[in-house]
């Protein structure tokens, strides 16, 4: 999803800022860390919606349920409620953590 790289930059460039004004110093390695997964879990959650909608769009066999990712937003919503956009987030906010740290480690 485009959006994400995009979010991941702002949300960590603010994270950080926020972390040396709290610390007073420039970040640690660890606390570079924190910004990353921060970012990271921020862009995850704001673009999840659409990488849900990516994947139904994709699995939709010759009966159409949407008709492209706007109409998919609006039905599931109207349908499932907005709640439904971001069914499988909390899982995907696991991995994105364990894959931050892995990053981090190596």
């Amino acid at each position: 999803i485009v959006p994400y790289s995009a979010i991941q930059f702002y949300a960590y460039e603010n994270a950080k800022r926020i972390l040396e004004g709290w610390t007073g110093t420039s970040l640690t390695p660890p606390l570079r860390l924190v910004a990353g997964a921060l970012a990271g879990m921020t862009s995850v959650t704001l673009t999840y919606p659409l990488d849900m909608v990516r994947g139904r769009l994709t699995v939709q066999s010759s009966v159409k349920h949407y008709r492209g990712i706007c109409n998919a937003l609006v039905v599931i919503s109207q349908q499932e409620g907005v709640t439904a956009l971001f069914k499988g987030l909390l899982p995907t906010l696991i991995v994105r953590l364990i894959v931050e740290r892995q990053l981090f480690i190596e």
